[in-house]
């Protein structure tokens, strides 16, 4: 049986679900899913890339929704 979603997918899902109620770091992310560190952040830089996810530099940054949910 052919998977539907990769792992990737799901992730990147589960991520912009975690996030939309604000802005949260890496490891907030990481802790809320129980997930992989590395394989998170690789999976967040893509979404940063492809303007679903912001990410903001600093001692308050983290990562907030690109753009709103009806998009």
């Amino acid at each position: 049986m052919r998977r539907l979603l990769t792992v990737e997918m799901r992730l990147g899902l589960n991520i912009l679900r975690a996030v939309e109620a604000g802005a949260y770091t890496a490891a907030q992310i990481v802790n809320a899913l129980n997930s992989n560190p590395e394989h998170t952040k690789k999976v967040l830089h893509l979404l940063v890339k492809a303007g679903y996810l912001d990410a903001v530099r600093g001692c308050r940054g983290g990562y907030r929704l690109g753009r709103a949910v009806q998009d």
